[in-house]
């Protein structure tokens, strides 16, 4: 099986972002094919809050979720509209 393509060999996973909703399981399956040196997982499921991260050292995991926040406002397309 290629990398890029799923059990049934017919979807790839294209690197680019998304606004469409990508399944959890799929979210997770990549970033564990990102041989990742360190993680950080948040989600929600009936209304509670999940967050769990493969490091003990919490400016670490802070450093992280800044890094993600900086990138998705940088991406957004609310952001290029404000003055």
């Amino acid at each position: 099986m290629k990398q890029n393509e799923d059990n049934n060999g017919n979807v790839i996973n294209l690197p680019v972002r998304t606004v469409s909703e990508v399944p959890v399981d799929k979210v997770l399956g990549n970033a564990i094919q990102a041989d990742l040196e360190i993680a950080v997982v948040m989600g929600f499921k009936d209304g509670e809050f999940y967050g769990a991260s493969s490091t003990a050292d919490g400016g670490a995991v802070l450093f992280l979720i800044e890094l993600l926040k900086r990138e998705l406002m940088d991406s957004s397309d609310y952001m290029r509209n404000v003055p």
